[in-house]
Formats: structure tokens, sequence, C-alpha cells
């Protein structure tokens, strides 16, 4: 299996594994339709400003939603989330970094759950939903996001706990429910070649000054600025 997923296209002459290299599978299949139909560089195209735009929407809905914010700041915050620096930086090269539709979709459900006490099985149902749409985007955006969901379930309970804030168990365990279903999922990960072969460090020369640099496509970019390869 592993053999046949090497490709000396992607960073020649040794190539990649492309289990573990960038993979899009539903926003790829998502567009599909639209690429078949126009070609594949619109195709392409169309998942890119989908992507961002769909993020960017998600924010929006979130902040409407959970904090109640008015639609012209709610439109703002959204715009800045979806469009950020980082996700257009991405969409060069990592489009599986792009997933914010996904994993912000998978946290703002379960703030919002918590924050106004909405849970049962149709919020779960959503919140499954982006929670598996994210393994089937990014496996790095996967992972990081079940640790985040964790702290997040962590601190809510205990605040829950403190402060001895009425909430129904029974809802509680109807919205994460909903996600056991998505466990399928996991089976894709039966015939993955052996992770050793991956070996690249994840924060490689990372300088604090980098987290107040303007990205190297941004308008606001100069090559005075000394930023590290991350």
């Amino acid at each position: 299996m592993g053999r046949l997923i090497d490709c000396d296209w992607v960073l020649p002459p040794t190539g990649a594994n492309l289990y573990f290299h960038t993979h899009v599978v539903l926003p790829t299949l998502l567009t599909l339709p639209l690429g078949m139909l126009l070609g594949p560089v619109a195709g392409y195209n169309s998942m890119i400003l989908l992507m961002l735009s769909g993020a960017a929407c998600v924010y929006r809905y979130f902040l409407r939603q959970t904090f109640g914010l008015r639609s012209l700041p709610a439109f703002i915050g959204g715009a800045m989330f979806g469009f950020c620096p980082y996700f257009v930086f991405k969409t060069h090269a990592h489009v599986n970094l792009v997933g914010g539709a996904f994993w912000g979709g998978c946290i703002g459900l379960l703030v919002r759950a918590y924050v106004r006490g909405r849970f049962g099985w149709r919020a779960g149902l959503f919140f499954s939903l982006c929670l598996w749409a994210t393994f089937w985007t990014s496996f790095v955006e996967f992972y990081a996001l079940l640790v985040v969901c964790s702290g997040i379930v962590f601190t809510f309970e205990f605040h829950r706990l403190v402060t001895h804030a009425s909430c129904r168990l029974r809802d509680r365990l109807l919205f994460f429910a909903m996600v056991i279903p998505g466990f399928v999922s996991l089976a894709s990960l039966v015939n993955a070649p052996d992770a050793s072969t991956v070996d690249v460090g994840p924060f490689p020369n990372l300088q604090l000054s980098d987290l107040v640099i303007p990205p190297r496509l941004s308008f606001l970019w100069d090559d005075s600025f000394h930023a590290s390869e991350f």
C-alpha cells in the first residue's frame, strides 16, 4: 500500500508518501462536479474560495449565535477569520491547512452548546459532521482539534461543577453520542504506512518575532524582515 502512493513529483528527487502529504479529500469531492464541468483550474479555485468564505461564514454565525453580536461586527470578525493572512498564505501549497470552515465550526458549535445550553442530538449531529469533515481534510488539524475540544469540555464541565449550573446530562450525552458513528472513518488508517518515515520537526527554527511579522504573500511583507523558515 505504501509503494502505491509514493510520488516523486513532490519534494523531488526523493519524493514523498502522499498518505502523509497534503490531502483535501472532502473539499475536493465537494467541488469535483464544477471541476469536471469547467476544468481542474476552475475546480481548484472554487475549492479555495469556498474554503475561505466558508470559514468566514462559520465564524460570523458563531459570533452572532453565541455572543449576540450585531450583523456588522460579526461580518467583520468573520471576514478577518476566514481571510486571515495565515489561511491565504497556505492556499498556494498547503490547502489541507485551510480547513477553518470545518474545525472552526466544530469548536464554535461546542462552545455555543455550553454557553447557550443548547445540547441534544441535532446540535450534536452538526458538531459530528464538522469534526469528521476535519478528519477528511487534514490529519494534522483533526488531531489538534481533538486536543482543543477536550480542553473546552474539561473547562466548561469544571466551571459547571464549581458554579452548580444546571444542565441535563441526557442532552449532553446525546450531543456527544452523535460523534460515535463517524469513528468508521478511522478504518482508513488500517493500511497507513509507517509514520516513522516522516521526519520533519513541527516547529523548525521558530522565532518569537514571527508572531508579529506579516506573511510573505502579504502586501505588508518586506525583504528586510528576518523571519525564520517556519
